[in-house]
């Protein structure tokens, strides 16, 4: 009886344990405060599997986003008429966000508007998803504005889903 005992209890903890892995569990929830430094240490720092949560709010943002060599990481906002990261005052970097040799990004539920350059820009990546996203210069057409709104480059497997450019 108490060899069942021991081996429930052992096939028990394998179970809770083959759980640990689920991407749920390796959650970043970026506050408002500090929001720009938050946003790119999370990416710096981001391990496979990560959900990066944004909060519902407008943020400025006065440097490009970098995001390199990632697996399987998801950055979620509120939606893309809750989650708001401008970069009308951008002193660094041409775009807003810059992706590079990641493997299954999400990038979901935000708006990026008036940046320097490109809003979203993602190189040598595989199964990107974009999802309610949306890239808008606030200005309305102008030279002045971003030459791309989502701009996957050199990238297999991409989803638009839901996702609205606008005066790019």
């Amino acid at each position: 009886m108490k060899s069942f005992t021991a081996l429930g209890l052992l096939l028990l903890l394998a179970a809770c344990q083959s759980n640990s892995s689920n991407p749920q569990t390796n959650h970043r929830l970026i506050g408002h405060e500090n929001f720009e430094k938050q946003l790119q240490e999370a990416l710096i720092t981001a391990t496979k599997g990560m959900l990066i949560q944004l909060p519902e709010g407008q943020f400025t943002l006065q440097r490009q986003l970098s995001f390199n060599d990632a697996q399987s990481v998801t950055i979620k906002g509120a939606g893309s008429q809750k989650t708001v990261l401008s970069f009308k005052d951008q002193l660094e970097g041409a775009e807003g966000l810059m992706v590079k040799n990641a493997n299954g990004i999400v990038l979901e539920g935000f708006t990026i508007e008036d940046t320097k350059g490109d809003a979203i820009k993602v190189q040598h990546s595989k199964e990107v998803v974009f999802r309610d996203i949306q890239v808008r210069w606030t200005n309305g057409p102008s030279p002045q504005n971003g030459a791309y709104g989502l701009y996957p480059v050199s990238c297999t497997n991409v989803l638009l889903e839901d996702c609205e450019a606008s005066f790019a």
